[in-house]
């Protein structure tokens, strides 16, 4: 099974509900830069938007 997985800071982040180092919960809009989208029925996910 592959996982998913993005680069913040020359750290590897498996979850973006996590900081870092795996031990403090954040909010992935603040913590990573991540966008919020309204994927439809009320429903609000972080997502992480890339370019080139």
């Amino acid at each position: 099974m592959k996982k998913l997985t993005f680069t913040h800071a020359g750290q590897v982040i498996r979850n973006p509900f996590f900081s870092a180092c795996g031990q403090h919960q954040v909010n992935p809009i603040e913590a990573y830069g991540f966008e919020s989208v309204e994927t439809g029925g009320g429903l609000t996910l972080p997502m992480a938007i890339t370019c080139c």
